[in-house]
C-alpha cells in the first residue's frame, strides 16, 4: 500500500500534453525538471485548458498515473512560470484537488512605522 505522506510533490508549471503516458512523462521529470523520476516522489502536470491533472509515481515494481478531470466551468489554479511553481506537500495536493489556489503568493510587506 502507498503512503502517500511519505512521498515529495513536485509540479510542472506551464501546459502538458497529457496524452502522454507515464514513461514519456517520466522523461519530462529527468530532461526538464531535472529531478529523479524513480524517486520516492509525485509528479503532477496539467493540460492546456487546466481542467484536467495528471500525476505520477514510480513504486519500485511499475508506474502509477493518476487523472483528475473537472466536468464543469471550472479550472485548476496552475502556476505557470517555474518561479510561480514550487515543490508542495499533501496537504496542498488536498486543498489542489477541493479547487483552492495554493500557489498564490501573497507579498510580505515591511511595517509602515518602524520603532
Amino acid at each position: 500500500m502507498i503512503k502517500f505522506e511519505e512521498y515529495d510533490y513536485y509540479i510542472k508549471p506551464g501546459c502538458t500534453d497529457l496524452r502522454k503516458g507515464a514513461l514519456k512523462l517520466s522523461l519530462i521529470v529527468q530532461e526538464e525538471m531535472a529531478l529523479n523520476p524513480f524517486s520516492k516522489s509525485i509528479f503532477m502536470f496539467c493540460s492546456k485548458n487546466r481542467k484536467t491533472i495528471k500525476a505520477i509515481l514510480w513504486d519500485g515494481n511499475g508506474w502509477f498515473e493518476i487523472t483528475k478531470r473537472l466536468d464543469y466551468k471550472s479550472t485548476f489554479s496552475w502556476p505557470k512560470t517555474e518561479e510561480a511553481s514550487r515543490s508542495i506537500k499533501l496537504e496542498d495536493i488536498r486543498y489542489l484537488l477541493r479547487g483552492a489556489d495554493v500557489f498564490k503568493i501573497f507579498p510580505n510587506y515591511s511595517p509602515l512605522f518602524a520603532g
